[in-house]
């Protein structure tokens, strides 16, 4: 998402973050929180292409909760 400044023409990137939390999947073993996080890193869209995460977008995972910083 890209915010204009009045009058300055200028563009501002907003970073966004999201959290994810497995806890519950995970201590009920549907969901693996490793799988979850590569699943997401292969599949997560950056500029209409997957597997294109570069700088833009970083997944990270911490036990049971995974992280997003766009």
């Amino acid at each position: 998402m890209v915010v204009k400044i009045r009058g300055k023409g200028q563009k501002r990137k907003i970073a966004l973050k999201f959290t994810i939390d497995c806890t519950h999947p995970a201590e009920d073993s549907i969901l693996d929180v490793a799988n979850f996080e590569k699943y997401l890193k292969e599949h997560v869209k950056v500029e209409g292409k997957t597997n294109n995460l570069g700088n833009h977008v970083v997944i990270a995972r911490d036990k049971t909760k995974v992280a997003i910083n766009a």
